[in-house]
């Protein structure tokens, strides 16, 4: 938006014509800052201060032309989207700049980026090393990503009845980062979209300041067993397997078939401890594979010390290794509130 005339503009009638590009006027008030007046919308000056604002808020650019219409247009960033057939590419625009705009400002406070190893056992192995733990688990794998300057952040916040995604990767300025979106609190769920993502960033298939989205791994998965012969998820999907579980051979296989959840837990803590691999992952992998879901979640249930959420996970994290002395509080509290945390630590 420049700064030629524009006319001036009720409340009502910017959230009105934002709503129609979907963006509620209860979210739209959200984004604002807490200084914001909506009596700025009567001159032009305030007209361009909002601009700036949703720009740096929804990466999207707000024109209003001489008639007063008012226009969010998406980024110049290229966009990716794997999605269910029936999913158009419009309904997942507004998940996508979201992800984009919380990125952006979280690459500027993020630590000194450091390239991951591209190979996903050597990867792993860098991993495994950084976090000093047994097996690499979500904490493990967000902590390494996070002290080697990738963002890992988590999209809660949308505004109502918009598409929600599993994951996101994107480039910003040169770095990768990745935007979570799974709506799972258990850790060893969203590690398998963690290092899918990590997939698609280390195998080259998103380039400089360009963004791909994954809307849901179940349909991901369900389009390419129905003939989708979609090679990049087929290889994200490899080399997230072959990052989680390493050179280790087939550990589903390994897993009872039958008996009581308890003993499924055990068999999947002792291939843990002897491999490496997450427990949690392998009874997930098991649900999937045998469609014993019952039996997994009761074992899952078992795993010691597994009470803490993944988005526990992702805030503790993220404050950890953030310098948030590099942005001022009203994008910290933006960044922070976004992803469902609370601006003020307890």
């Amino acid at each position: 938006m420049t700064a030629t005339t524009v006319p001036p503009l009720t409340p009502t009638q910017l959230y009105q014509q934002l709503q129609k590009q979907g963006f509620p006027r209860s979210f739209v008030e959200r984004l604002l800052p807490d200084w914001w007046d909506d009596s700025l919308l009567k001159t032009t000056s305030g007209l361009l201060e909002l601009a700036v604002i949703l720009r740096r808020r929804t990466a999207a650019e707000l024109q209003i032309g001489t008639d007063g219409r008012v226009t969010l247009s998406p980024p110049g960033q290229p966009m990716r989207f794997k999605k269910r057939s029936t999913t158009g590419e419009h309904d997942l625009h507004v998940a996508s700049q979201l992800a984009l705009a919380i990125a952006r400002i979280a690459v500027t406070a993020a630590p000194r980026y450091r390239p991951l190893p591209s190979d996903a056992i050597a990867l792993r192995n860098a991993a495994l090393a950084c976090s000093k733990r047994p097996a690499l688990d979500f904490v493990g794998l967000i902590s390494y990503c996070w002290q080697s300057g990738v963002p890992v952040l988590f999209l809660k916040n949308l505004p109502a009845n918009r598409r929600r995604m599993a994951g996101v990767a994107l480039r910003v300025q040169q770095r990768p980062v990745i935007v979570l979106g799974y709506q799972d609190a258990n850790p060893s769920k969203q590690l398998f979209v963690l290092a899918h993502e990590l997939g698609h960033l280390q195998l080259g298939h998103v380039a400089d300041d360009q963004l791909l989205l994954d809307e849901r791994m179940d349909q991901i998965e369900a389009s390419l067993r129905d003939g989708e012969n979609d090679k990049d998820e087929i290889a994200a999907d490899a080399y997230a397997f072959e990052l989680l579980r390493g050179a280790a051979a087939d550990l589903i296989a390994q897993l009872p078939a039958t008996g009581t959840a308890s003993a499924l837990a055990l068999t999947a803590l002792q291939l843990e401890k002897h491999h490496g691999v997450d427990a949690g992952h392998l009874l997930w992998s098991y649900a999937y594979t045998s469609k014993d879901w019952a039996r997994a979640n009761m074992a899952v249930d078992f795993l010691p010390m597994r009470k803490t959420t993944a988005f526990e996970v992702l805030e503790a994290t993220q404050r950890e290794a953030i310098q948030q002395a590099l942005l001022p509080p009203e994008e910290l509290n933006y960044l922070l509130t976004m992803q469902g945390f609370s601006f003020a630590k307890d």
